[in-house]
């Protein structure tokens, strides 16, 4: 019984942080006439029509109650509706659900281009009414009042003080330094610096860690982790250390889950993160270099001893896929980085397995090199490779295919970044 309401509160603590999370974020960018009156938190939240139900959409959704004066002093009431990743799923306009387009071409970019779901919400755009989606997911809502959230914020994040507090209300758009600012103090070029997103799995995963946070690499090649503190001043993290070129050799995780690299990483920084797990010993930051552009991502030391790593999302980049978040989601303390490792080491060493295919038939060596002859990179065979022995057990085609898109995603990426590079005080 006491392991089932411990359980409880460990979800109801998830909400409310999910809630505390999303009012900073959007208090950011509220106008002098507007408020956020409350949050409300609808856990696995059914957005498509009952009629859709056997393509089961449900996630956690937050419904963001905004208050706005206008010009005559008439008070406004907007609803927003975001994901607990602070996605803005879209609004309410005259009692309908309305999209918003870039949330919709990220579900795209997540389940790719044939995706019922995208192509579902498409159709379904201004077409699905607000108080029946009330109505059906009536049973599955925690709400904050904006005095609640705030009193929570004040408690979680400062200690209860309110001198604190006040402080940080007042300064924070002093928070919104730039990396061409911070590339000036520090003397370093901007694609020296990563900035972790608001919304990235990094905090979800460990809220210990310091807020505005960024990596960035000095004139002497060393990355280090600092974070804008309530003031608008740069502090060194506490949870992670400077980087050093340490011997360790990590297992990668690509945009689909599986692992597709072992790499020495170009440094690697030990940290004081908790591990929150039974199956992971250690965290770690593994630190790589695309293109004179830092690649920072979260190491897991798993029991056998071997390291995996993914991703930290950053702001300017692409998000992380959901079958990524979902495998290395530490809410339920199920992410089992030795699982990663093992699955790697079938696909290196003994060829296609758990397809029906005998290992003695192929030779998985052979078969990388034949895809590097056709001109694919190493790592880029062993994507090819994973997809056909995967869950979704491409043909050898279809494979190709899939990775011929993902490089051109990157390629497009890297001009993407190149022409932010361009613009003064965007991330």
């Amino acid at each position: 019984m006491e392991e089932i309401e411990q359980r409880e509160q460990e979800k109801l603590k998830i909400k409310k942080e999910t809630i505390a999370n999303l009012y900073i974020e959007l208090s950011k960018t509220l106008g002098q006439n507007e408020r956020i009156k409350s949050i409300e938190y609808y856990e696995k939240m059914s957005l498509l029509p009952e009629e859709t139900s056997k393509y089961l959409f449900e996630q956690d959704t937050l419904i963001v109650e905004r208050e706005i004066i206008n010009n005559k002093k008439e008070k406004q009431i907007v609803f927003e509706l975001y994901d607990d990743e602070n996605n803005n799923i879209g609004k309410v306009q005259d009692g309908k659900i309305q999209f918003n387009k870039e949330y919709l071409e990220l579900m795209k970019q997540r389940d790719g281009d044939d995706s019922y779901l995208y192509n579902k919400l498409v159709d379904l755009d201004g077409q699905i009414e607000y108080k029946d989606l009330l109505e059906k997911n009536k049973d599955k809502n925690f709400k904050m009042e904006e005095e609640q959230i705030t009193e929570y914020i004040k408690e979680e994040r400062y200690g209860g003080d309110e001198e604190r507090f006040q402080k940080a209300q007042q300064n924070q758009k002093n928070r919104n330094i730039t990396v061409e600012q911070i590339a000036k103090r520090k003397g370093i070029q901007t694609n020296n610096i990563a900035f972790v997103r608001d919304n990235s799995y990094i905090y979800r995963n460990h809220p210990e860690l310091e807020r505005d946070l960024f990596f960035y690499r000095d004139k002497d090649g060393i990355v280090k982790a600092e974070y804008i503190d309530e003031d608008g001043n740069m502090q060194p993290s506490k949870y992670i250390d400077n980087s050093k070129s340490y011997m360790r050799k990590v297992v990668s995780m690509g945009r689909n889950g599986d692992p597709v690299e072992e790499e020495m990483p170009h440094q690697f920084m030990t940290t004081r993160i908790q591990s929150r797990g039974a199956n992971i010993r250690e965290i770690g930051i593994s630190i790589n270099l695309d293109m004179g552009y830092l690649e920072v991502e979260e190491a897991r030391l798993g029991a056998n001893g071997e390291w995996t790593s993914h991703a930290v999302e950053m702001k300017g980049r692409d998000y992380n896929s959901q079958q990524v978040n979902e495998m290395t989601d530490l809410t339920h303390k199920s992410s089992n980085p030795d699982k990663i490792t093992e699955n790697y080491a079938k696909v290196e060493n003994s060829g296609f397995s758990d397809d029906g295919i005998q290992i003695d038939e192929l030779d998985l060596e052979g078969i990388i090199e034949k895809f590097i002859q056709e001109g694919y990179q190493r790592e880029e065979a062993i994507d090819i490779i994973n997809y056909m022995i995967g869950e979704e057990r491409l043909t050898e085609e279809q494979a190709k295919s899939r990775v011929n898109e993902e490089i051109n995603q990157k390629r497009e990426f890297e001009r993407e970044i190149e022409e932010e590079e361009m613009q003064i005080g965007y991330f």
